[in-house]
């Protein structure tokens, strides 16, 4: 399996994690994937450019929810 695939397949973790929950830390994330915060970061910007999440402070939200 490539690099490219443990990422695509992290993202969609990540996405399914989010969906469940309705929000994330980047720090839960991190620790929950054993990588760093950075590569959390990285992947949230990715999620939040495509319209998946809603990036929020310190991690992201469903992008279903409400502003507040």
């Amino acid at each position: 399996m490539s690099t490219k695939d443990f990422v695509e397949e992290r993202r969609t973790k990540i996405l399914e994690y989010v969906n469940q929950n309705k929000r994330a830390d980047v720090g839960e994330l991190a620790e929950f994937f054993g990588v760093t915060e950075a590569t959390i970061r990285r992947d949230l910007v990715m999620l939040d450019e495509h319209g998946l999440v809603e990036r929020a402070h310190g991690g992201a939200r469903r992008r279903d929810q409400g502003s507040i």
